[in-house]
């Protein structure tokens, strides 16, 4: 019997799904992170094959028994990064056929039904990307500020630790991000942090302070999430127009642990940002997490047909793996 690997690698972590040509997820595997530029191709690829192992053994099966691999992995993004994670995910796979996509489009494929429309993703950093009923496609640089793109817990924190400065220097509002932000991190103020050395998980753990603290009302906070959702909403916008797609009821899947925020501020104006250029869009958490995505992009890869009893199979299956955002 065939069995299939979906899989979805992010800057925090890799998720792995395995199921057979029906639609059942017989097994599933976590790991460490998978976006290759980030810690380099080897820890990435031991990163997948961990992942992949896991899933196999809860379906008590193995590598070798693989028919099919789809990787959505995050940096994924230029020719040289196919290049490297192609070689990368043969020596993980042997020979087991796959192919790897940027994550975006595992996002997109398990997030929607429609089997068109556009993603948002958002956990460390961020991306967009579209897919036309045609199949067109279009998909953000993605590299960083420098390349057009903000909009991740990383810009974030960023912005969170200059507003936190702006108010002790008294050159922006006063801010509960001040004394917050060293607390949270375990100082006693922000002079003493400045001198101390901390973790990139430590600064992460400040993007969902700063959801907190714009339910409370600070302004600063809630400026920092405004700013965001509305940049996000923009590059939304921006593959939206590459294709055309003003006119059409797109929906706009939201996939990150970003969007699990308290506070409504992101998604009200990145919602707002996108309805001025596309009036009949709609935004949405993910009908399934985007390692599912991946592995119904193997099924169809290898020319199974995804219809109905395919779909009834997988949410009988796919447990907390559907219907909830990730936490890439």
């Amino acid at each position: 019997m065939p069995f299939f690997a979906g899989v979805d690698g992010g800057a925090t972590k890799t998720l792995a799904v395995i199921g057979d040509e029906h639609g059942n997820i017989l097994g599933r595997g976590r790991s460490g992170p998978g976006n290759y530029q980030l810690i380099g191709l080897e820890a990435a690829m031991k990163a997948v094959g961990e992942a992949i192992d896991l899933a196999c053994a809860q379906a008590r099966r193995t590598r070798a028994d693989l028919t099919y691999a789809a990787l959505g992995l995050a940096g994924a993004d230029r020719p040289v990064d196919f290049e490297e994670l192609d070689k990368g995910a043969r020596g993980v796979l042997g020979g087991t056929p796959f192919r790897v996509l940027n994550d975006t489009w595992v996002g997109l494929r398990g997030g929607t039904r429609a089997g068109w429309g556009a993603v948002a993703v958002s956990g460390s950093g961020a991306n967009a990307a579209a897919r036309s009923r045609d199949g067109r496609q279009a998909v953000l640089h993605a590299m960083g500020y420098e390349t057009g793109n903000r909009g991740g817990a990383a810009d974030i924190v960023r912005d969170a630790m200059h507003w936190a400065f702006r108010s002790l220097e008294r050159s922006g509002p006063k801010s509960l991000l001040e004394a917050e932000v060293p607390k949270l991190m375990g100082y006693k103020d922000l002079d003493e942090l400045m001198s101390s050395a901390y973790s990139y998980e430590d600064l992460m753990r400040i993007a969902p302070l700063v959801f907190k603290l714009a339910s409370q009302g600070d302004q600063a906070a809630q400026d920092i999430l405004v700013s965001i959702g509305t940049d996000q909403g923009d590059q939304v916008c921006g593959v939206i127009r590459q294709l055309g797609l003003e006119d059409e009821p797109v929906e706009v899947v939201l996939v990150g642990s970003v969007y699990k925020g308290e506070d409504p501020l992101l998604i009200d104006a990145m919602n707002l940002a996108i309805h001025r250029v596309c009036p009949r869009a709609r935004l949405h958490p993910p009908v399934y997490q985007p390692a599912v995505g991946a592995y119904l992009t193997a099924l169809e890869d290898h020319g199974v047909v995804v219809d109905e009893r395919v779909y009834a199979n997988v949410d009988r299956t796919a447990g907390d793996l559907k219907g909830a955002v990730t936490t890439d």
